[in-house]
C-alpha cells in the first residue's frame, strides 16, 4: 500500500489514507479522522465492538463518509479492510458513487481464516459457502467462539448481502494462482485482474562476495514452514550433506575465500519463535543455525544481499511473496516450495529452484546441491536480479494500476491518468 502511494504521488496524484487508529501508524495529516481502534482481546466490550465492526462497520463508516464529503476523491483502493475497518465501508463508497478497487493479499474472501489452511494442512472445505466447516474444525485460532464469528461473518457478507461482490468493481490478484482459485470457487472472472507485486531496484554495490549462508526472512509461524527448513538443515550439515564438499571453494563475484561450513540465518519474529529455538537446540544445530530476530531497512538488505540463497519453505498457498521479489532485486536466488503462487516467480535452474512443499528431505537435497555449486548459484543471482527488474518493477506495476483505474473512472476523469 505504501509503495503504491509513492507511485501515485510521484505522478502528481493526491493520496488520502484512511485506516484504523493505532500507535504504530505513520504520522498522517488526516490521522485524526481515522476509525477508532477495536481490540478483540479487550474483554466482552471489545468483542462486541469487533462484531459490530465486522457486520456493520460501527465506528468506521461515519468517519469515512465525512472524509469523502470533505476531500471528494475520484477512486477508492482498498487493502486488508476486513477486520480493522469492516466491509460495510464498501457500501459507504458506493453511496457516493465511487469506483472501488481492492488488492487481495490473502484468501479472506473465500476462507474465514484467510489462509485455506487449518490444523496444519491445506483446507478447501468451505467451498460452495459451507462455512459451517470453519466451526467444525475450529479454523479461526483453534477457538470455537472465534470460528463461530468467522463463519457468521462469511455468511453475512458472502451469502446474505454479497457485500464484496456487489460493491467492489475490480479485484487485483497479485498471482495467477489466486485469480484462478477465486474463479474456481465461483467468483466472476471479469471482476479480476492479475497484477503482480513489485519492488524497487536493489542498491548496486559492485561485486558482492556472497557468503555461504542460506537465509529465511519473514514471519515465524507454523504455516510459513520454518520448522521444515530447520529439520532439512539438520540433514544438510551431516557428513553426508554439503559441508564435506565446501572447503576451499571460491564463491561469489568478489575475492576468493575459504569456506569452512554452511550456515542458516533466520530473521524474523512470530508466535513460534520459542518453539523454533528449542528445535534448533534439540537437533544440536546451535553452531550452524542463527536466529537474529526481526530485521528491517539496511540491516535486512545486507542480510539478503550477502546470502547465497533465500529459502521460502511455506506450507500454505502463498500469493506473490514480496520476500522472493526483494531477494531477487538484490541478486539473491530463491529456493521455494512448489505451492501457491511461488512457482510463477521461479524459473527452475534460472533464478532459483523449487522443492516439494512440506518435504524436508527434498529441501535438504536441494540445499546441498545448490550450496555445493557456487558458480551456478552466482549465475542464478544475476538472473534473479535481471528478471525482477524486468518483470516486477514500479513502471510495470504503474501501467497495470493505471489501466485498472482508467477503466473504472468516468470519461471526464480519464485524462488524469
Amino acid at each position: 500500500m505504501f509503495n503504491l502511494q509513492k507511485l501515485l504521488e510521484a505522478r502528481g496524484h493526491q493520496v488520502i489514507v484512511f485506516a484504523q487508529e493505532d500507535s504504530r501508524n505513520l504520522r498522517a495529516p488526516l490521522g485524526s479522522r481515522f476509525a477508532a481502534a477495536v481490540d478483540f482481546n479487550s474483554g466482552w466490550t471489545g468483542k462486541l465492538a469487533w462484531v459490530g465492526r465486522q457486520l456493520w462497520s460501527w465506528g468506521a463508516s461515519r468517519p469515512l463518509a465525512r472524509l469523502i464529503e470533505k476531500e471528494q476523491p475520484d477512486i477508492v483502493h482498498c487493502h486488508n479492510i476486513y477486520h480493522q475497518l469492516g466491509p460495510h465501508i464498501l457500501k459507504v463508497c458506493k453511496k457516493y458513487h465511487l469506483p472501488v478497487v481492492m488488492t487481495l493479499h490473502d484468501f479472506k474472501l473465500i476462507c474465514p481464516n484467510y489462509q485455506l489452511f487449518t490444523q496444519g494442512k491445506i483446507c478447501e472445505r468451505c467451498r460452495a459457502h459451507h462455512y459451517g466447516q470453519c466451526i467444525k474444525h475450529r479454523c479461526v485460532k483453534n477457538s470455537l467462539a472465534g470460528s463461530w464469528l468467522g463463519a457468521l461473518e462469511m455468511y453475512w457478507h458472502q451469502v446474505l448481502f454479497k457485500t464484496y461482490l456487489k460493491n467492489v468493481d475490480r479485484f487485483i490478484a497479485p498471482s495467477r494462482f489466486m485469480l484462478e482459485k477465486m474463479v474456481a470457487w465461483g467468483w466472476p472472472r471479469e471482476k479480476f485482474v492479475h497484477l503482480a507485486n513489485f519492488v524497487e531496484a536493489g542498491d548496486e554495490e559492485g561485486n558482492i562476495a556472497k557468503q555461504i549462508y542460506a537465509l529465511y526472512f519473514g514471519r515465524l509461524s507454523h504455516e510459513k514452514g520454518v520448522d521444515i527448513l530447520i529439520k532439512a538443515w539438520a540433514k544438510v550439515v551431516t557428513p553426508a550433506g554439503v559441508q564435506s564438499r565446501l572447503t576451499g571453494v571460491s564463491y561469489g563475484q568478489g575475492t576468493s575465500h575459504t569456506i569452512h561450513a554452511p550456515r542458516l540465518i533466520i530473521a524474523g519474529a512470530g508466535p513460534q519463535e520459542k518453539e523454533y529455538r528449542a528445535l534448533i537446540r534439540r537437533l544440536k544445530l546451535t553452531k550452524s543455525v542463527k536466529m537474529v530476530g526481526f530485521k528491517t531497512g539496511a540491516a535486512l538488505q545486507k542480510l539478503i544481499q550477502n546470502a547465497a540463497i533465500n529459502i521460502i519453505p511455506s506450507r500454505i498457498y502463498e500469493n506473490c511473496p514480496l520476500s522472493l521479489l526483494e531477494a531477487g532485486a538484490l541478486g539473491t536466488p530463491t529456493l521455494g516450495a512448489a505451492i501457491g503462487g511461488i512457482p510463477e516467480l521461479i524459473r527452475p535452474g534460472i533464478n532459483g529452484e523449487l522443492f516439494a512443499a512440506g518435504n524436508p528431505v527434498d529441501l535438504a537435497a536441494k540445499i546441498s546441491e545448490l550450496l555445493s555449486q557456487p558458480q551456478r548459484l552466482a549465475a542464478m543471482g544475476v538472473a534473479a536480479g535481471d528478471l525482477t527488474q524486468t518483470y516486477f518493477n514500479s513502471e510495470q506495476h504503474w501501467a497495470g494500476v493505471e489501466s485498472v483505474y482508467s477503466a473504472l473512472l468516468p470519461e471526464k476523469l480519464k485524462s488524469k491518468f
